[in-house]
């Protein structure tokens, strides 16, 4: 019965990635498919054309997102998990996003119903979500903060370009080629909207809402200030490069004096579970007094529920707002 289950939430992870590779296939090489869509056309062979695996499956990715989509468009939050991932980095539209974490959802329950029992359903479902959440977190603070580093060299080069009598358009423009990502894909997101015809400002200030960060809503508002009422902007835009480098050697030494905190938390809110998955595999008798009774899920609910505190706790002692 285990192993049947194993292989349950084997084909549910499979089946969930083979329909996102299987639908990118299948939106990769249109062309190549209508080549010789003629000869093999049913019309053509006299017989019913043949369908392979990749392509069912590029079928039910694509009614299974479209119909995630309009439901997502319904209640409004298409948008604003749009604008999560766009700050976090990520390819993946809002419903194939819902879909993928869906799927991974019934894989966790799965597997948690075979290491910890029907508890170890619960627990699947809350370690996807949370997953889910830290993943998104940490991969938006990590774009974030790389778009952080590269803004002091990126107002540095924009402001030698002004000065060298470019406009902000075509300094911009120079800044995109010789950029890193993020910052190359920002600004050529900016530039490519420009041109179909948005106000620059406008461009700008959905750039800085995308990232996020304080710094480069300051650098919007000083082009959308000296716009309005003229002045020396490279010279403008030198003084918020020095404020943003010495912030950010602010922020380096603050990140170096509390390592050693930010390590003791990850270590303290990890322990637990992974020590009660090591005596599940290695004793499921001593685990079981927990998992088979009311009192030890209350006890296991109980232990949860200080650990998320102590969590929020420890994560709120290490961050300093400067």
């Amino acid at each position: 019965m285990t192993a049947l289950v194993a292989l349950l939430a084997l084909v549910a992870l499979a089946l969930t990635v083979a329909a996102f590779v299987g639908g990118d296939q299948a939106d990769a090489a249109p062309a190549a498919a209508s080549s010789t869509a003629a000869a093999s056309s049913p019309a053509a062979t006299g017989a019913p054309g043949p369908i392979d695996g990749v392509d069912r499956l590029g079928q039910v990715h694509a009614s299974v997102v479209g119909y995630t989509e309009r439901r997502l468009r319904s209640s409004g939050r298409n948008r604003s998990l749009g604008r999560r991932l766009e700050r976090a980095g990520s390819r993946f539209r809002p419903a194939e996003w819902v879909v993928l974490v869906a799927g991974l959802t019934v894989t966790g329950a799965i597997v948690g119903g075979v290491l910890l029992g029907p508890g170890g359903v619960v627990l699947g479902v809350v370690a996807v979500v949370f997953g889910n959440h830290l993943w998104t977190g940490r991969a938006t603070s990590r774009r974030q903060q790389a778009f952080a580093r590269q803004l002091p060299d990126m107002l540095g080069l924009l402001s030698s370009g002004m000065r060298a009598g470019q406009g902000l358009v075509a300094a911009l423009d120079n800044v995109a080629d010789e950029a890193e990502a993020p910052m190359s894909e920002e600004l050529t997101r900016v530039l490519a909207e420009h041109r179909l015809g948005r106000d620059l400002t406008e461009a700008l200030r959905a750039m800085a809402e995308r990232v996020g960060g304080r710094d480069i809503a300051w650098v919007v508002g000083a082009m959308e200030i000296n716009r309005e009422v003229g002045g020396d902007l490279s010279g403008v835009l030198d003084q918020v490069a020095d404020t943003i480098r010495d912030r950010e050697r602010v922020r380096g030494q603050i990140k170096a004096l509390s390592a050693e905190g930010r390590l003791s938390a990850y270590i303290l809110c990890a322990l637990p579970p992974l020590v009660l998955v090591l005596f599940r595999l290695i004793n499921p008798g001593y685990v079981s007094e927990l998992t088979g009774t009311f009192v030890g899920w209350a006890l296991l609910g109980l232990a949860t529920f200080l650990l998320v505190v102590g969590t929020a706790w420890l994560r709120r002692l290490v961050r300093f707002s400067y």
